[in-house]
């Protein structure tokens, strides 16, 4: 009972985590480590049968995926894993149940940022291709097990071609919704290429468009676009890959300039077959698939993860550090440096202190003009975290003394408070 607690409280906490991520993704892009070394997720996600197509809930206390193990209703089904708290271990899968599954397959969900509408993919009778995509929907995010009956997406979206892998992108600027997904319809550059597709006010869909600048002569599908919009992995298998499918990554500077080319994300792709990412709301966990040597079955569900480094891009300003005085600081390009800018009014500002870091540093502020910028820099080790670090800034005097505490990083996904 208490671990339904914690979930219910971290999910219903998302909201304002996800919000704040938001804000500070409009005013900075997003930067990170590489990422780790992948992790399979071990025998109680995966079985010797095939796990595929992961999907991380908004929340990130439920991992969906498709696996044919026995006990399913038919071709591949979806399973849900559930966790109790963020750094809890996965518990034991369930199938969704003949809800969503049928005796067809059914894969790829993505959802919406408040977890109450799944897209996915099915070969289900009553399509119009081979594959085509529906929609679902639940009042209560916390219930894996509440969606309603799928509802085919139609014709606008769907086509008598295969249409696979939808990924859901809410633009943090403006509220618009967009379907990405890949399709072999005629008219593309490749076998399967990727389109996006406007979502209107009132929840219908706009003629599909390719994504030219992802697109390639080769197989491009299953993406996993950043919540900020400006960072999306695709599985492809154009020249240049090291197996039958590699994981690429794509970035643009903003939601309507255009997608730069895509390259191999370092670190992840194998001589096998790895593809069909997905993101967590933070962008800082990776869960995809993989046939590398050393899984349990055919194919097994892996986990990788990166750090957000310390760039927080607001300016603070705190006037009442010493009288008549400001100091502004914020992150410079880069990692591990604070400059600082300060205003002198004769009130004997020495030094500047950076504390609540693994390494302090303390700078010396030169001769000064009173009621001028002067320019100082404060550096100390790399701040490198797979969580937002604190620090403060202490400016002394000896007239006064004030702490400023600085948030770096963009907020993660939280537990709420025992």
């Amino acid at each position: 009972m208490k671990g339904l607690t914690n979930r219910k409280n971290i999910i219903a906490i998302f909201a304002v985590s996800t919000a704040l991520l938001l804000l500070t993704s409009l005013s900075h892009a997003q930067q990170f480590s590489a990422w780790s070394e992948p992790q399979n997720l071990g025998p109680i996600i995966n079985t010797t049968s095939i796990e595929v197509l992961p999907t991380i809930s908004p929340s990130g206390l439920s991992l969906y995926f498709s696996s044919n193990r026995p006990g399913g209703l038919g071709g591949t089904d979806v399973y849900v894993s559930q966790r109790a708290t963020l750094t809890s271990a996965w518990g034991a899968p369930h199938n969704l149940g003949a809800t969503v599954n049928s005796s067809h397959a059914e894969a790829a969900l993505s959802f919406s940022l408040d977890g109450r509408t799944m897209f996915f993919q099915s070969d289900r009778p009553g399509g119009l291709g081979s594959f085509d995509m529906y929609i679902m929907t639940r009042t209560d995010p916390n219930n894996d097990f509440g969606w309603s009956a799928p509802v085919h997406l139609g014709s606008v979206v769907n086509s008598a071609s295969s249409e696979l892998g939808p990924a859901y992108f809410e633009d943090p600027t403006n509220g618009n919704a967009a379907l990405i997904f890949t399709s072999d319809r005629p008219g593309g550059l490749g076998g399967f290429d990727l389109y996006q597709s406007t979502r209107n006010a009132d929840g219908t869909f706009n003629a599909p468009v390719p994504i030219t600048e992802l697109n390639s002569p080769a197989n491009d599908q299953r993406t996993a676009i950043r919540r900020d919009g400006l960072e999306i992995f695709i599985t492809t298998d154009r020249p240049g890959v090291l197996g039958m499918n590699d994981i690429f990554v794509s970035t643009r500077a903003s939601v309507s300039a255009p997608w730069n080319p895509p390259v191999a994300v370092a670190g992840i792709n194998t001589a096998s077959a790895d593809s069909q990412p997905t993101l967590s709301a933070d962008g800082r966990t990776m869960y995809f698939t993989s046939n590398r040597a050393g899984g349990l079955g055919a194919f097994d569900l892996y986990s990788t993860a990166r750090a957000e480094t310390c760039t927080p891009s607001t300016t603070v300003t705190e006037g009442d550090l010493f009288p008549g005085g400001i100091v502004s600081f914020g992150i410079s390009s880069g990692p591990g440096s604070v400059t600082v800018d300060h205003v002198n009014a004769g009130t004997g500002l020495q030094s500047l202190t950076v504390v609540g870091v693994p390494v302090n540093a303390v700078v010396n502020i030169p001769a000064f003009t009173p009621g001028t910028f002067d320019p100082v820099t404060v550096t100390f080790s790399v701040i490198d975290s797979a969580q937002p670090v604190d620090f403060t800034l202490r400016a002394a005097s000896t007239f006064h003394a004030a702490n400023i505490r600085v948030r770096c990083g963009t907020p993660p996904l939280t537990e709420p408070e025992k």
